[in-house]
């Protein structure tokens, strides 16, 4: 068996935690299995079933500039102690050079840096990531990207044009997601939305998702006389900040909060727009499930252009403002719901396809080395 270690921020409920999941149900865990090196202190929602499948849990120190030291040292420790590993699969973005710099060090053979975001490296921490990502290249023996755009940003135009970038599709479990509409009343009539026009959302709460946006549309919505509701799936930093909003915009009638949710796609079939105005964005996971489930989708321009998989995502300006995104919703609507799936599957985005393709990858390379 082949012990894969996958490096993450955490594993609460969240696109690249949902993708990584996906792909470790469907891997044939008799050949590889995943173990997780997790950079957040607290025991996040997926832990319990990475250990009832089999996975190990390991936690770095904490990653601050007052303990960067110690930081660098525990992963120096961490990979001297643990030799087993051969692939080291690294979901940190930029922040993934301290870790693969770390298992080349100390002689893994493997070492995968996974970019999932797209970005314009504007301000000081763009400066920042600017350098780190020029010393990807040293570090890594694979790169992976969640679309062109995002391979483009993290590993340079000529690298991507080397051949030397694999897009890995973030799949999706497309059975899960296909529309049901005895599903969809269901949950409509539990979550008393009845007959109005449900926006939706399922994205981790921070300020880079923007949910306080989608708050605005909905008040504009509601002083057009439109009998609007808003499903906000996830939970993060920013809940008690837009908690706050929905009472100063007198919209607490009107959302619905359901916290971090293991069967969002339930909720997706409930709504009737897919509303993700990120100010910056890889290729959203969610957005493939929401596609899946044939949901109109409004997004926001920094998200990838590659994320349109079926016709159904409209890719709009923030500097347009809530008034006209509410009333591009409105002139969108009403539109006759169809399963998407099969569109997804031929654009390679089924998770089970996916797992395969990254099980035979790491079989492959562990023969190698």
């Amino acid at each position: 068996m082949v012990r894969v270690l996958q490096v993450v921020t955490s594993m609460e409920k969240g696109g690249i935690e949902n993708m990584l999941m996906n792909f470790y149900r469907k891997i044939d865990r008799t050949k590889v299995q995943f173990d997780f090196l997790i950079h957040d202190p607290k025991r996040a929602d997926f832990e319990d079933e990475i250990e009832e499948m089999g996975g190990r849990i390991y936690r770095t120190p904490e990653r601050s500039l007052k303990n960067f030291g110690k930081y660098l040292n525990g992963l120096d420790e961490f990979f001297g102690q643990h030799q087993e590993y051969k692939i080291v699969h690294s979901h940190m973005n930029t922040l993934s050079v301290f870790v693969l710099k770390s298992a080349k060090k100390n002689g893994v053979p493997v070492r995968i840096a996974h970019s999932h975001i797209a970005n314009d490296d504007s301000g000081l921490k763009g400066k920042i990531k600017v350098i780190l990502k020029s010393q990807l290249e040293r570090v890594c023996t694979d790169f992976f990207a969640c679309g062109e755009e995002a391979g483009r940003y993290m590993f340079g135009n000529k690298l991507f044009e080397s051949g030397k970038i694999c897009v890995i599709r973030n799949g999706v479990d497309c059975e899960r997601f296909s529309f049901d509409e005895t599903q969809r009343e269901n949950i409509r009539n539990r979550l008393g939305l009845k007959n109005s026009l449900v926006l939706g959302n399922v994205a981790s709460f921070q300020e880079r998702k923007n949910q306080i946006f989608i708050l605005s549309i909905l008040s504009e919505l509601k002083k057009s006389g439109i009998d609007a509701k808003l499903l906000l799936v996830g939970d993060g930093e920013t809940r008690a900040l837009l908690e706050s909003e929905v009472q100063h915009l007198k919209l607490e009638q009107d959302v619905v909060f359901t916290g971090v949710v293991s069967d969002v796609y339930h909720y997706v079939q409930a709504m009737d727009v897919f509303v993700f105005p990120s100010i910056l964005e890889g290729l959203p996971l969610t957005l493939v499930e929401a596609q899946a489930n044939g949901l109109k989708i409004f997004a926001s321009d920094a998200v990838s252009s590659e994320s349109d998989l079926t016709g159904l995502v409209e890719f709009l300006p923030l500097s347009l403002g809530a008034k006209e995104w509410a009333k591009r919703i409105i002139s969108a609507m009403p539109y006759e719901r169809q399963d998407k799936t099969a569109e997804i599957r031929q654009a390679g985005y089924d998770s089970e396809t996916s797992a395969k393709w990254l099980e035979k990858f790491y079989l492959e390379k562990a023969k190698e080395n």
